[in-house]
């Protein structure tokens, strides 16, 4: 592949063989929650705190830089993107070498057991990497990312 780039005459070196590469391909995952029945559990996602964030982000290998929220949405920028929380619906978006999807099966736990929710619908996209091989196993691949979400809802089995 060639990895140069000309532009009016110049000839640019692509970033991809520069030591300080950055895959800004975003990882995005959607998920909406219903509310199970009875349980005395508020059945509003915003109820999560912020430390209980904290700990599950680790997992994804970012931090929370800080939050803004609404009557609405809690907002948060994270070191490597985005984390929008609402009564019903989670979207969290990641970039870089993030491993979003080792969080898929705590996330779920957590929000049954503090929320006593349940998912509904549930969405994950990214766009093709420039540098695949860069990525955590989990990641190098959409086939083995689709297998996770088969090991999760089909066997329900958790990551290892």
């Amino acid at each position: 592949m060639d990895q140069h780039a000309t532009t009016g005459g110049e000839e640019i070196a692509d970033s991809t063989d520069c030591g300080h590469f950055f895959e800004g391909t975003e990882k995005l995952l959607e998920i909406w929650f219903a509310r199970n029945n009875g349980g005395g559990y508020p059945g509003d996602l915003r109820s999560i705190s912020r430390c209980e964030w904290v700990t599950l982000l680790k997992l994804v290998h970012c931090e929370i830089i800080s939050s803004k929220q609404d009557a609405d949405m809690i907002a948060y920028l994270l070191s490597e993107s985005s984390l929008f929380v609402s009564k019903r619906r989670i979207i969290l978006k990641t970039c870089g070498r993030t491993t979003l999807l080792a969080a898929l099966t705590p996330l779920l736990s957590l929000v049954k057991q503090k929320c006593g929710m349940q998912v509904m619908d549930i969405f994950y996209s990214r766009k093709n990497y420039m540098r695949p091989e860069l990525q955590h196993e989990l990641h190098q691949s959409f086939d083995d990312e689709v297998c996770v979400f088969i090991c999760v809802f089909f066997f329900n089995r958790a990551l290892v």
